[in-house]
């Protein structure tokens, strides 16, 4: 399992959706797995001799429930010498291995212990299941004198717990070569769960170590995974990562209630808050998977009548968790509320993933996956608390296991719905960037129209300063076909849109390559030429746009017809700050070549200074 959860996941179309975040969850399984493995590996059998629990030098961690005997307290006032008086009530208990399930009643253990004669004096008792109410050691030797005597417990206090380890601890001094019954009693709201060792301090803190380093690599990677989540929901403002950051934290209280760190480390010294938040997350984990699942499968969108069901049944959910909290309905309800509320919300979205599957949805898998393992691990903790499972890492941690996994498939449907976005966006480019260019080009000849050459005129094009300081120049042409009108009216629109095109890669050819050429009417071109140092630049371009017009042209049939043009220019320093003015001057001298004669190339500034010479002459 753990090698594939640790290798590359590849998905269709060869579309590899395996990134860090995925790898760091890879690494969430690695440390349960450890962590689920280690109890079964400290669970070797002790040295046992008439039912009798041996601990000696060689003794690491000794599981207790092989010589466990149980007497149930129906009455819950049973005080320890009383039981101890009765040891020959006790039975061997009918359950499966370290579980005695769903209890109204409070249930004491009978553990009868041997110290070898060379064994260390300092033992402790350890049980794993931190969520169990109360719990009392009592330890009595043979002459039935009471030698230890403590309370522990989710409704201790972690503050005030006489041994402050995660797991409920005892510290038991026992003497070498000598016997004692320790007496254990259990009254909890939860099943009772009694995976109960018994190990020297080095055992402890060896426990404790590694306890604290993969909780400490699990703490750091949710709070990665949360701070994930909560930077791609403001980047991208998709609600399904703030739902699923609120996944993360349900998921997060759960563990932390369940492994005892968060009494530990989080709330010390509150024993409503050990008690509460395990139920109360269940209930949190449910409302945000709806909210998930809602904005993961854009339930909104396509089934906006669904949508308001799964709204009504997250209200319903957040409402029986603030009863919870407040105390209106108890720990078992909560929990109840919580395993119909998985299978609710399950039978919801499954018509949708269905569907989206049918569709070949990539996401639809992963949802059906991700439901599959937190379906898994529910099973597992139900059946757990039923009493109707053995008590082992794996069993123990299911549900921890399945929310996992579940976290896992919810980062791919992620992942998807992120590469989706990113393809959305890629194909709204692309048709925004065609209807620009339709909005802009010319259909016939590709050049640009009139809307594209106000666009480069606009945006100041050719504007920038020369490497010689001085303010750069540019020309304006406005090209003009003669006789473009018997074409079209003798050989028919076909002959005169191959003429134009023709002319349209003509002056293409002619300028150079950051020169912009654009059709703005019928037979009427612009070119803008930019970068040109003298006037005469200005005027060796103009002659070779109008070189064009001089050659003649193939048309239908094989004819050659010469199309005769016209070109008058205009010439701007600087920055242009009234661009029609522009057009109109080059518009003034194309129209004065015209005048005098066609084919002709006329500057602006020749043809105002005539006119300024005209008027000093009238004058």
């Amino acid at each position: 399992m753990l090698r594939a959860a640790f290798g590359e996941l590849r998905l269709q179309r060869g579309r590899t959706l395996w990134h860090t975040p995925q790898a760091l969850l890879a690494v969430v399984l690695a440390c349960l797995a450890v962590l689920a493995g280690a109890p079964a590996r400290s669970e070797a059998p002790a040295q046992q001799s008439s039912d009798v629990l041996r601990l000696d030098t060689h003794t690491r961690a000794a599981a207790a429930w092989p010589v466990t005997r149980i007497l149930e307290d129906a009455s819950n006032s049973q005080d320890a010498r009383a039981a101890w008086r009765s040891l020959s009530q006790f039975e061997v208990p009918r359950t499966p291995y370290q579980n005695l399930g769903q209890r109204a009643s409070a249930v004491w253990l009978h553990i009868p212990v041997a110290i070898g004669a060379h064994a260390p004096g300092n033992w402790v008792a350890r049980l794993e299941y931190p969520l169990l109410n109360e719990v009392d050691f009592v330890v009595f030797d043979r002459q039935g004198l009471v030698v230890h005597q403590s309370r522990t417990g989710s409704l201790t206090p972690f503050s005030q717990r006489p041994l402050q380890t995660r797991a409920l601890s005892a510290d038991l001094h026992l003497q070498p070569g000598q016997s004692y019954d320790v007496m254990v009693r259990i009254r909890t709201m939860t099943a009772v769960i009694v995976p109960l060792h018994f190990m020297p301090w080095s055992s402890v803190n060896e426990l404790e170590s590694r306890d604290q380093i993969l909780f400490g690599i699990l703490g750091g990677l949710m709070l990665f995974m949360l701070a994930y989540s909560l930077s791609r929901w403001i980047s991208l403002r998709q609600p399904a990562f703030l739902a699923y950051a609120g996944v993360l934290c349900a998921n997060g209280a759960f563990a932390l209630a369940i492994y005892g760190v968060g009494a530990q480390y989080l709330w010390p010294d509150s024993a409503w808050l050990a008690t509460q938040v395990s139920a109360g997350s269940s209930l949190a984990v449910v409302a945000a998977n709806l909210y998930f699942c809602l904005y993961a499968l854009e339930v909104r969108q396509s089934w906006p009548r669904l949508a308001t069901a799964v709204q009504i049944a997250a209200a319903i959910v957040l409402t029986l968790l603030a009863a919870f909290l407040l105390g209106l309905i108890s720990y078992r309800q909560g929990a109840l509320a919580a395993s119909i509320g998985v299978v609710c919300h399950v039978a919801l979205f499954l018509p949708v993933v269905v569907m989206r599957w049918r569709r070949d949805d990539r996401a639809a898998p992963f949802m059906v996956a991700g439901w599959l393992s937190f379906a898994a691990g529910m099973l597992v903790i139900t059946t757990l608390l039923r009493g109707l499972l053995p008590v082992n890492g794996w069993t123990l941690y299911g549900a921890q296991f399945g929310a996992t996994g579940e976290m896992l498939c919810w980062l791919m449907v992620l992942g998807l719905r992120v590469e989706h976005l990113r393809e959305a966006a890629e194909r709204s480019r692309r048709e925004h960037d065609l209807l620009d260019a339709l909005a802009h080009t010319d259909p016939l000849t590709g050049l640009a129209n009139r809307r594209g050459l106000e666009r480069v005129l606009a945006a100041g094009i050719g504007d920038g300063p020369r490497a010689d300081g001085r303010a750069p120049l540019k020309a304006l042409f406005l090209l003009d076909l003669d006789g473009f009108k018997q074409i079209n009216d003798q050989l028919g629109h076909e002959a005169g849109d191959a003429v134009l095109t023709t002319l349209a890669q003509r002056l293409k050819g002619a300028t150079r390559a950051g020169d912009l050429v654009a059709r703005i009417g019928g037979d009427e071109f612009v070119v803008l030429a930019t970068g040109l140092n003298t006037p005469a630049d200005a005027a060796a371009v103009g002659c070779k746009l109008l070189a064009q017009f001089e050659q003649p042209l193939l048309l239908a049939g094989g004819q050659l017809r010469r199309i005769g043009g016209t070109v008058g220019y205009s010439l701007a320093s600087g920055p242009v700050r009234d661009a029609n003015a522009w057009m109109r001057e080059a518009d003034a001298a194309m129209y004065a070549g015209k005048s005098a004669g066609k084919l002709r190339l006329v500057a602006y500034a020749e043809l105002a200074s005539h006119q300024h010479a005209d008027s000093l002459h009238r004058a």
